[in-house]
């Protein structure tokens, strides 16, 4: 019962069938989302958004966890919200470029925004960090691809 990425679809179905399952099989809250997370392996972005989860709630309910995965991946509002504060990230002056890019990456982390290389946004993030550098930084790093930074 993998979660595939067509399954975000229809997300409340499928968590439907899951809990089935699990209940069918009388399985500890522990038990049911470490399964989850075993599931998700196929889908990286709710894979990460799991493990994310788990660290900072790992006490959680079912249904608390439940209904906070129908809000990061059903409502246009919470994805709007979070990728919003992600565009208006800002170069401070007399930052240097790892201060910034740790910024970057601690604000996709507070938002659950997966960044790793098999996630399709991947790219498209790492212009984003890009475009928001100074003109002064983009010349020295203009010498070489975006695709060459390894760091987010």
């Amino acid at each position: 019962m993998d979660l595939k990425p067509a399954d975000l679809n229809n997300i409340e179905e499928y968590l439907q069938r899951f809990e089935r399952i699990s209940k069918d099989n009388n399985l500890s809250t522990e038990q049911t989302k470490h399964l989850l997370r075993l599931f998700a392996h196929n889908n990286e972005s709710v894979a990460q958004w799991l493990t994310r989860h788990n660290e900072l709630n790992p006490s959680c309910t079912w249904d608390i966890l439940k209904n906070d995965l129908l809000k990061e991946f059903l409502s246009p509002y919470w994805k709007s919200k979070k990728y919003s504060k992600l565009f208006k990230i800002q170069y401070y002056h007399g930052e240097t470029v790892p201060e910034f890019i740790g910024r970057f990456q601690d604000l996709l982390k507070k938002n659950n925004i997966a960044f790793t290389v098999p996630d399709p946004q991947h790219n498209l993030l790492k212009e984003l960090l890009f475009s928001k550098l100074p003109d002064s930084v983009k010349r020295v790093l203009n010498k070489k691809p975006v695709s060459e930074f390894p760091t987010i």
